[in-house]
C-alpha cells in the first residue's frame, strides 16, 4: 500500500495530490519507498532506476539508500553486488563496513554463504585502511556479528565445513570473541561427519585461547580476547572467562579420532578433557578422572595408531579409577587386535606365522616392562589387567600354548594369582579353538582359587556346555546367571531354543529328557521372543523334513534345500 501510494503521488493522481499536496519528495520518502519495494521482492536492477529518478528530482542518494539496494543485491549474487557498488562510486559514495556487514548478514541468512565469504576480504580491508579511528570499534562489532553469522550458516551445511575452518582461523587471528556454542557445534559436526581436521580446528581454538588465559596469571583462568570496548586504548585488555567444552563434545571427538585413526585429534581431545577435569576439581561431586568409555576409546586409539606401549601404560590408571572389569576384552578389542597385527616390515622379513608370533611376544614383553615400571612406582599390580588382553591375543592368533604360558606367568613372573579376567580370556580362547574339553577344568580351577565367576564366565561356560552337548551343565550355568540377575545374551537363548526344537522334532533321544525340560522352563522365564522361536522351529523343521527324504530325492536337490 505504501509503494502504491508513492507511485500514485509520483504519477500525478489527482486524489493523492489533493491529500498529500504537489509531488516534492525528499530523501526519507525515497528511502521508505525503496524499503517497500525490497519487501515486495523487487530485484536490484529494478531498484537502481529509482536512484536515477531521485537525481532527476534533485534528491541526492545517501549510504542508507544504497544499503537497502545492497541488502537486496546480496540475496541475488556477486554480480548484483558489484553493480550496486559501481553505482555508489558513481555517486561519490564509498561503502562503509556497515554496508558490507548488512550485505553479508542478508546473504548468509538466505543461504548465500559463498557470496558472504567473498564479501568478507573487502570489508576487512576497508575496516583497516579507510575507516576513521573513532569508527573502528563500532565497525569491528558489525563485522564480528557478520562473521559469527557466516560461521553459524557454514555449520548448518556440510559442504561448507571447510569454509568454517578458514573463517575460524581468521577470527582467531583477529582475536575476535567466539561464542562457545558455535565452537562446540563445529567440533561435533566435524566429529559426526568423520572430518577430524574440522573437529581439531575447533578444539585447537579452545586450547590456544585457554592457554593464553593461563599465561595471564589471572585467578580463574582468564584469557585476553577482543570484545566491543568503548575506547581504543583498552580494546585488547578485556578479560573474559575461560572456554569450557563439555565431556559429550569431547567424547564425540575421541570416537571420531578412533574411527579415522587420527592420533593428533585424540591427543588434543585427551589434553582438553584432563584440563576440564582439573578446572572443575574444586567443585564438590565433580569427577576427578575421565569416564571409563573415554579411557577405553583413547586406549583403543593409541593401539590403532601403533602406539602399543602408550596404550598399555593407560591400563593401570583405567583399572585404578574404574575397576578391572573396565579393562576386559569386550571393551578393548582394537588393543587386542593390535597385539597380533604385524607391520609390513616384519611380514617382509619373517613371513606371516613368524611375524605373528613375534608380535604376540613383543606384547608380552611390553607388559613385563610395564610391570617393572609399576613396581618401581610402588603399585606392582598395575600391569595385571594387561595380561588378560595378551592371553586373548594369543588365543585369537591360535597360540594356545603361549596363552597358557602367559596365564602361568601371572604367578611365576608377576607374583599375583590369575584374575577372573584372565580365566575368562583363556576359557574364551579354548572355545574359539575348539577345546571345549578344557573349559570345565578351567572353571573348576577358578572356583577352587576362591574367585567368584562373573557374568562373562557363566555365559562362556553355558556356551561351552551347549556346544559339547552337556545340557545339564548348561542348565546349571543358566540358573546361576538367573540367580545373579545377569542378562543372558540372545545368541545363548537362540542356541538353547534350537536344542529344544531339535529335541521336539527329532525321533531320536539325543538329549536327556529332564535336562531339556529344565532348559525349556528357563527359556519361558527368560522370555525369548516367540517370533524368533517360531523361525528357528520352522528352519529346523525344513531341515528334518529333508533329512527324512529317501536317498534318491535327497541326492536330486534336497541337500541344497537343507543347506
Amino acid at each position: 500500500e505504501g509503494a502504491a501510494l508513492f507511485e500514485r503521488w509520483r504519477d500525478g493522481d489527482e486524489a493523492t495530490a489533493q491529500e498529500l499536496g504537489p509531488f516534492h519528495p525528499n530523501l526519507t520518502n525515497y528511502n521508505i519507498y525503496l524499503r517497500a519495494l525490497r519487501q515486495l521482492r523487487r530485484q536490484a536492477h529494478e531498484l537502481l532506476p529509482v536512484v536515477d529518478e531521485m537525481r532527476g528530482h534533485r534528491v541526492k542518494p545517501n549510504l542508507g539508500t544504497y544499503d537497502v539496494i545492497l541488502h537486496q543485491a546480496s540475496l541475488e549474487g556477486p554480480g548484483s553486488i558489484h553493480g550496486v557498488l559501481e553505482a555508489m562510486a558513481a555517486d561519490g559514495l564509498e561503502p562503509t563496513v556497515r554496508s558490507y556487514a548488512v550485505a553479508i548478514l542478508c546473504a548468509a541468512r538466505q543461504g548465500g554463504v559463498r557470496v558472504a565469504l567473498d564479501l568478507l576480504p573487502a570489508a576487512k580491508e576497508l575496516l583497516w585502511s579507510r575507516t576513521q579511528p573513532s569508527e573502528v570499534p563500532k565497525a569491528l562489532q558489525q563485522l564480528s556479528r557478520a562473521r559469527v553469522k557466516i560461521l553459524e550458516e557454514c555449520l548448518k551445511r556440510r559442504q561448507h565445513l571447510d569454509d568454517a575452518v578458514g573463517l575460524l582461523a581468521s577470527m582467531n587471528e583477529d582475536q575476535q570473541d567466539l561464542p562457545i556454542e558455535l565452537v562446540h557445534d563445529m567440533a561435533v559436526k566435524g566429529a559426526l561427519a568423520d572430518r577430524p581436521g574440522i573437529a581439531a580446528a575447533a578444539l585447537s581454538t579452545v586450547e590456544e585461547l585457554n592457554r593464553g588465559g593461563e599465561e595471564t596469571g589471572k585467578k580463574g583462568g582468564t584469557h585476553v580476547l577482543f570484545r566491543y570496548p568503548n575506547s581504543l586504548k583498552d580494546w585488547k585488555r578485556i578479560q573474559v572467562k575461560a572456554l569450557h567444552v563439555d565431556e559429550g563434545t569431547l567424547m564425540a571427538c575421541l570416537q571420531c579420532a578412533l574411527r579415522t585413526a587420527d592420533a593428533g585429534l585424540g591427543d588434543l581431545t585427551w589434553r582438553l578433557l584432563e584440563a576440564e577435569l582439573r578446572r572443575g576439581a574444586h567443585h564438590q561431586g565433580a569427577p576427578t578422572s575421565p569416564s571409563a568409555s573415554a579411557y577405553q576409546c583413547y586406549i583403543n586409539l593409541k593401539a590403532e595408531c601403533g602406539d602399543l606401549e602408550g596404550a598399555l601404560e593407560l591400563l593401570p590408571s583405567l583399572a585404578a579409577h574404574h575397576g578391572a572389569a573396565a579393562c576386559s576384552v569386550q571393551f578393548l578389542g582394537p588393543l587386542v587386535d593390535a597385539m597380533m597385527r604385524p607391520d609390513a616390515s616384519e611380514l617382509r622379513a619373517r613371513g606371516w606365522q613368524d611375524a605373528l608370533a613375534a608380535r604376540v611376544d613383543a606384547a608380552y614383553f611390553a607388559v613385563e616392562a610395564l610391570h617393572g615400571k609399576s613396581e618401581a612406582e610402588g603399585h606392582g599390580a598395575g600391569a595385571l589387567p594387561a595380561l588378560a588382553l595378551v592371553i586373548a591375543a594369543c588365543c585369537r592368533a591360535g597360540y594356545l600354548d603361549k596363552a597358557f604360558q602367559t596365564f602361568e606367568a601371572a604367578t611365576s613372573v608377576f607374583g599375583a594369582p590369575p584374575s577372573v579376567a584372565m580365566f575368562n580370556a583363556l576359557i574364551s580362547g579354548c572355545l574359539e579353538n575348539g577345546r571345549t574339553d578344557t573349559t570345565p577344568i578351567l572353571f573348576n580351577e577358578l572356583t577352587e582359587a576362591g574367585l567368584e565367576p562373573d557374568a562373562q564366565t557363566l555365559v562362556l561356560m553355558t556356551h561351552s556346555a551347549l556346544i559339547s552337548g552337556d545340557i545339564l551343565g548348561a542348565v546349571q550355568h543358566l540358573a546361576a546367571l538367573r540367580a545373579a540377575e545377569h542378562m543372558v545374551p540372545d545368541h545363548i537363548l537362540e542356541k538353547c531354543t534350537r536344542i529344544v526344537c531339535r529335541h521336539e522334532l527329532s525321533d531320536r533321544e539325543e538329549y536327556d529328557q529332564k535336562a531339556v525340560h529344565a532348559l525349556r522352563e528357563h527359556l519361558a522365564v527368560l522370555g525369548f521372543p516367540k517370533g524368533r522361536r517360531q523361525r528357528v522351529q520352522e528352519r529346523l523343521g525344513r531341515i528334518f523334513e529333508v533329512a527324512n527324504l529317501p536317498g534318491e530325492q535327497r541326492r536330486q536337490g534336497g541337500h541344497r534345500h537343507a543347506a
